[in-house]
């Protein structure tokens, strides 16, 4: 055995009766026991360093900024871009028709509603010497049927005779017109005209003692709606209510009191009424775009 002892004097410790074979025999166990250390501080820097590989192994599939497309995602994505793009130029044409009806339609409430505004405001006109406050109004002619033929429409002036009222309905003696006021010898104060591949179909009305109530089909379809060669929508002021006469073919040349009024829009040789835009009109001045 090793055997310590201590000085009185608090002098280090020193071996006494040791033997070289208990020395080396000491020194053996301590080789051992830094050999079993070393191995399992190896062997624990090992486990550490496998899991993180395996963790960065793990989420290697997520990690975008070291893989690329595959030549089937390129493929799949390629087909989904071909298919999408396919799909917005066959609709084009029917949408960007679509807008520029419904466009033309909104066009067409407005001016209505223009001729609703100066029949209400009074708007006077010069006539000479003297200043007219007549009434106002819109006419519409028969369809011309031709998509490259303007289909005209007038706001129009109803001149008093005298200090009457005028008679209602629109006189086309005079055909210059424009420029925002009226002349001596015509009630037209501006023309419009529709041109494109949308145009007026039919211009319809509804009498008083019509069941069906007018909307595209019974328009379209002559089903209980007038089909009128003419329309005038006439504003008397100081009301709002529309005054409606349309004027057909066999009525010989009279012009009918209706209770509402439809022009319908459309393209040129469109058949189905639910890509047709109505505007309607009513007797109470109401101005709706269907």
């Amino acid at each position: 055995m090793i055997k310590f002892s201590k000085s009185s004097n608090d002098t280090p410790r020193r071996c006494e009766n040791t033997s070289v074979f208990e020395i080396l025999h000491l020194a053996k166990y301590k080789v051992i026991s830094n050999i079993f250390v070393i191995f399992y501080r190896v062997k624990i820097e090992t486990s550490i360093e496998n899991c993180k590989l395996k963790i960065e192994n793990c989420f290697a599939p997520f990690s975008l900024s070291k893989r690329g497309f595959t030549l089937v995602e390129l493929m799949v994505t390629t087909s989904i871009f071909v298919i999408i793009t396919l799909v917005v130029l066959i609709n084009y044409p029917r949408a960007n028709g679509a807008i520029a009806l419904r466009l033309m339609a909104s066009e067409l409430a407005v001016t209505i509603r223009e001729a609703q505004v100066y029949g209400v405001s009074v708007r006077g006109i010069s006539s000479g010497t003297d200043t007219l406050f007549p009434d106002y109004g819109m006419y519409f002619g028969k369809p011309t049927g031709d998509a490259n033929v303007p289909y005209p429409y007038y706001l129009f002036a109803d001149k008093p005779v005298g200090q009457a009222r005028g008679d209602g309905i629109y006189d086309p003696t005079n055909s210059s017109c424009g420029g925002g006021t009226s002349n001596a010898s015509s009630e037209c104060i501006t023309s419009y005209g529709l041109k494109g591949i949308n145009t007026v179909l039919k211009i319809c009305g509804q009498v008083a003692s019509s069941n069906v109530s007018i909307d595209r089909a019974s328009c379209y379809n002559d089903t209980g709606a007038l089909t009128l060669e003419n329309l005038t929508v006439l504003f008397r002021r100081p009301n709002p209510e529309a005054i409606l006469s349309g004027h057909r073919l066999s009525d010989n040349n009279t012009h009918q009191k209706m209770i509402a009024a439809g022009i319908l829009i459309g393209r040129q040789g469109e058949t189905d009424p639910e890509r047709m835009k109505m505007v309607l009109i009513w007797n109470t001045g109401q101005i709706t775009v269907k």
